[in-house]
């Protein structure tokens, strides 16, 4: 068998056989199959279809990531059980996105999360592998972070359930005295409720050019959160939508990543002090009174620049380069200045992140921007 290409025929139903749960079944072979499994979003129902019986397998997941989609506390019960009684098959690495399955002679990897949703019912691609050098190549690429990976403790998986627990999930506004209210800076937003702060978010996003361009500076977000590994309810991350209409990123009290400052589709990011003001590809300006370490004020500190780009996805790579290394991976609580969370808006974390799962949580806010903005 050739290496395959796995996609959906789009005539399936979501009760029939899903093709890439075929395919993971061709990889899983017999029970002595010794099996490697890396996915961040799991159901812990499939996971166990996949394993049981089996003495040889392991598992790399994001079990911030796996928690946090389980909206139940019965399903996060389970997971929490499987992972207990697994505990020396199961690793956990921050920032884990690939969704890979890897057996004997078979590989699998591909876009699909190892849910219902991602296995049956989204758009999703893979490929399916039967050749030894690149399963090879794959293993070692497991081996690899399976060493670089850990399991957190019972009393670290708690408390990120306490945590967990505090972060508003909802797919769609609803009456506001119903909903939670989240502090905010502003006294007129907080007393919007829920159904408000979704509409001012929709109407802040509504000032961009075109969908197409917030969409792009969605993904820049989920780029920070990503890279930072900080959720949420994390006091380190602030993601604001501003009485004035603003959609800013803030890690620990700096602000790495801006939108609307003064004209509908002006950017700011954090560049080196030296990032040139204009370069072939982009002109901007640098706010030499903000630097990124306020505190230190020192002379070479990263500064913020503001430009204005029609197409989100024509940042000079060189300056996207330079942004992410100087996003902080993990910031110290203990020696940083902890930065306004009274200022935070769980949605726009939400619709960068695109979660609850299966919600279509940022094309909802999307399509209603579109509805706003006119087309």
């Amino acid at each position: 068998m050739a290496t395959k290409l796995i996609i959906r025929n789009p005539k399936l139903a979501s009760n029939q056989d899903s093709p890439f749960g075929n395919a993971i079944n061709k990889v899983l072979g017999y029970e002595d199959t010794q099996l490697s499994i890396a996915c961040p979003y799991l159901s812990t129902d499939y996971l166990k279809t996949m394993v049981t019986g089996r003495k040889n397998w392991r598992l790399l997941t994001d079990i911030n990531e796996w928690l946090g989609i389980l909206r139940s506390e019965e399903k996060r019960s389970e997971a929490i059980e499987f992972i207990r009684e697994h505990r020396e098959r199961i690793r956990s690495y921050n920032r884990l996105h690939a969704k890979v399955v890897i057996g004997n002679d078979l590989a699998m990897l591909g876009s699909a999360n190892f849910t219902k949703m991602g296995l049956r019912e989204r758009e999703e691609v893979a490929v399916l592998i039967d050749d030894s050098p690149i399963i090879q190549e794959l293993q070692d690429w497991f081996d690899g972070i399976w060493n670089r990976a850990y399991l957190p403790t019972n009393e670290q998986i708690e408390q990120h359930l306490v945590r967990l627990s505090k972060v508003e999930r909802v797919s769609v506004p609803r009456l506001p005295s119903k909903e939670k209210t989240y502090t905010t800076r502003s006294p007129q937003l907080n007393s919007l409720g829920y159904a408000g702060r979704w509409k001012h978010l929709a109407e802040t996003m509504a000032k961009a050019p075109n969908r197409k361009w917030i969409n792009d500076y969605l993904d820049l977000v989920e780029e920070v959160i990503t890279l930072t590994g900080l959720e949420s309810d994390d006091p380190r991350l602030v993601t604001s939508c501003t009485q004035s209409g603003r959609i800013n990123v803030n890690l620990r009290n700096r602000l790495v990543l801006g939108a609307f400052e003064t004209i509908a589709h002006q950017i700011r990011m954090i560049a080196p002090f030296d990032y040139p003001e204009k370069t072939p590809e982009l002109e901007c300006t640098r706010y030499k009174d903000e630097g990124f370490d306020k505190s230190s004020r020192e002379e070479m500190a990263p500064r913020l620049i503001g430009f204005k780009l029609d197409d989100l996805t024509k940042i000079p790579l060189k300056l996207k380069q330079e942004w992410r290394k100087l996003l902080p991976e993990q910031p110290d609580l203990d020696d940083q200045p902890k930065h306004k969370k009274r200022d935070h808006e769980p949605l726009v974390w939400q619709a960068a992140m695109d979660l609850p799962e299966g919600e279509d949580f940022r094309k909802k806010l999307l399509d209603e921007a579109d509805e706003l903005r006119g087309h």
